[in-house]
């Protein structure tokens, strides 16, 4: 682990080294392999809530949006935000990204889906007016760089979502290989 002197940013270097062994695990990285296939639940005041459901709850309680609206999941692996997305938001269009596409198939299966974009996100052409990083940022070698890439695919007024660990409250994410940055809130902000 590296801290930056000028921030106090908590990362690991994105070397050859890390740069292999993450590889490594995305070429047969099973989405929830531990929890059976179940995306993790948020404890809330009504209980317990699928993770999906959580952020689109605070996402359509924060900002009104088109009923067209498009909406990229980037690092979409299964298709558990964009399965909650199709049941909650019918008239939406959804779209996936992800760094593989052996998931292609089951992403375009899920009604209300449009478009899979695999590999790179300097492929992508398209704009959406919600681009949503669900649990993904922290695995990006360079943060800054790829939120300048996505917020380039926004529509006037598009909204970009973030969902990372914040390690300070569980402090097992800076042992997580392929987690790079480790982030607080005014690190994410910054």
């Amino acid at each position: 682990l590296t801290v930056c002197a000028a921030c106090g940013m908590v990362q690991k270097p994105a070397d050859a080294e890390f740069l292999s062994e993450a590889d490594e695990i995305y070429r047969s990285y099973q989405m929830y392999h531990q929890a059976g296939g179940h995306e993790q639940k948020i404890f809330t005041a009504a209980g317990p809530r699928p993770r999906s459901d959580v952020l689109l709850d605070r996402l359509l309680a924060a900002h009104v949006f088109p009923k067209n609206c498009r909406m990229l999941d980037v690092g979409c692996g299964a298709g558990t935000l964009l399965k909650a997305a199709a049941k909650r938001l019918p008239d939406w269009q959804l779209f996936g990204s992800d760094i593989s596409d052996h998931e292609r198939e089951k992403i375009l299966a899920i009604e209300g889906v449009k478009g899979f974009f695999a590999g790179d996100i300097s492929t992508i052409h398209e704009t959406f007016d919600v681009i949503c990083l669900s649990h993904v940022l922290e695995h990006i070698p360079y943060p800054q760089a790829f939120l300048r890439q996505l917020t380039a695919r926004l529509s006037p007024g598009g909204v970009l979502v973030v969902l990372v660990p914040h390690w300070p409250d569980n402090a097992f994410d800076l042992l997580v290989a392929d987690h790079r940055a480790h982030f607080t809130v005014p690190h994410l902000t910054r």
